[in-house]
């Protein structure tokens, strides 16, 4: 929601702008004041294009979880955005809807499980040719941006948010977004306003990218203290489970940190939920091997959306637990298992969007077995399956689950709507191999968000679901 000359004065700094005749095109960055050279090169008079660059500055500037629960609560009518510049910040795939699925996309760059928005796509540009023309802005301003028209006077083309199919490309793009193609002998083309643009850095509902180009500044170093105050120590092949515990003076909404550790020191198993359980969601929780890396460092990120925007109390609650593994004698758990600030910065967020201090602290518990052990140990093993996952997701009436038991148990699958409320069940025992199990008559509800779980004699893997 930064913009040059629109509706915040916050000039684009060093954009890589190119203007564009025929096949022949001129680079060009904009100034300290956000301004950029209308004729760098010889080109001819005919008509000329701007573009500014798509892929401008961290593609994470401005976009936090607390992004995604604002994305949520629209999705789901609890507090519709109601700026167009919002709704284009929110529909992050570029379709011309906001749905759960920009949400997804929200938590996968966060998480770094993505680099970048679809087609590399950091920002988008509104022309203030377009919104300086009152038809179009009375469309713009409607409530729906998308649906938004505009008719060229250098051509006389009507473009829309989207391509349209059969629509001529006009000369760059068939959409009113992105760029201006104007004739420089046109009156209307002394008017600054013609070529100038609002740039939109998708991800952010709340605003407050930065638009010098770079991502706000780190947050203040944190760090992991034990629960007893003393140092963990675990010895060489020894397996513990590790729980994560976070005290907050108030309640949060989303919250999101990463953490690296020495590859070569211990390996992570698994990750399981904790005692506040709608904080735990597998596909919130993104783990690297860092074996072989130059760095040497394995990396795990993790964050957590309130689905509705409600707040959630975690004074002295464990977020998540996983289990881990010693390659050798570790004498302070809590000093190897660093902190970052990046990719994925240390926030937790209260209700108005406002950061909370929080602290982290480990607390180690005995796990037996191991990691990775056999599957004939089953009275030591935790864990009974593992390679799961769930497709389709998004999906409308059908769900398959795969995974791999590693011993003969019992299987229960379940999914849950958005207000815990079971909706389907299957239970199956199975032998130990590779499975899928379809569960099908979910034509009947509701778009929206729902959970899933698939447990067996002490493993719980938790998900989420999207319904179309």
């Amino acid at each position: 929601c930064s913009t040059s000359g629109g509706q915040f004065a916050d000039p684009f700094k060093d954009l890589k702008v190119v203007v564009r005749e025929s096949n022949q095109s001129c680079n060009d960055f904009t100034t300290s004041t956000g301004n950029y050279k209308i004729n760098p090169c010889n080109l001819g008079g005919a008509k000329r294009s701007v573009l500014p660059d798509l892929n401008y500055s961290n593609p994470l500037n401005g976009v936090t979880t607390f992004d995604a629960v604002l994305l949520n609560k629209h999705v789901l009518g609890i507090e519709p955005l109601t700026s167009p510049y919002k709704m284009i910040a929110a529909d992050v795939n570029s379709s011309g809807s906001i749905t759960t699925f920009d949400g997804v996309l929200i938590r996968k760059l966060i998480l770094g499980v993505d680099q970048n928005f679809p087609d590399n796509r950091s920002w988008r540009y509104i022309p203030n040719l377009c919104t300086g023309n009152q038809t179009f802005l009375n469309e713009f301003n409607d409530g729906n941006p998308f649906d938004a028209e505009f008719t060229d006077p250098f051509n006389g083309f009507t473009r829309t948010y989207n391509c349209v199919a059969g629509q001529p490309v006009i000369p760059n793009n068939c959409t009113w977004m992105d760029h201006v193609s104007i004739v420089p002998s046109d009156p209307l083309a002394q008017i600054q306003n013609s070529w100038s643009f609002t740039g939109v850095k998708l991800g952010d509902l709340n605003c407050n990218a930065s638009s010098d180009g770079f991502a706000e500044p780190p947050p203040s170093e944190k760090e992991f203290n034990s629960v007893t105050g003393l140092p963990i120590t675990i010895g060489q092949g020894v397996s513990k489970k590790i729980q994560i515990i976070a005290s907050a003076p108030e309640e949060i909404v989303a919250w999101q940190f990463g953490a690296s550790f020495p590859a070569t020191l211990f390996q992570v198993g698994s990750f399981l939920p904790g005692n506040t359980l709608s904080t735990f969601d597998p596909e919130n929780i993104h783990l690297i091997n860092g074996n072989g890396s130059e760095a040497g460092l394995s990396r795990f990120t993790a964050i957590w959306v309130s689905p509705t925007g409600q707040p959630l109390a975690i004074n002295n609650k464990v977020l998540f637990e996983f289990t881990m593994q010693a390659n050798a004698p570790i004498s302070a758990l809590e000093n190897l298992l660093q902190i970052n600030t990046t990719p994925t910065p240390f926030k937790f967020f209260n209700v108005s969007g406002e950061e909370v201090a929080v602290e982290l602290k480990l607390n180690s518990m005995s796990f037996e077995g191991g990691i990775g052990g056999g599957a004939n140990d089953r009275g030591k093993h935790v864990l009974q399956l593992k390679n799961e996952s769930v497709v389709p997701n998004p999906f409308n009436g059908v769900v398959n689950f795969t995974f791999e038991m590693l011993v003969d148990a019992p299987v229960s699958m379940q999914i849950y709507n958005i207000d815990g409320k079971l909706v389907s069940e299957k239970n199956e025992y199975l032998s130990s191999g590779q499975h899928e199990i379809q569960m099908s008559g979910l034509d009947n509800y509701p778009p929206g968000f729902y959970s899933y779980s698939i447990a067996s004699e002490g493993m719980i893997c938790r998900g989420k679901l999207i319904k179309k």
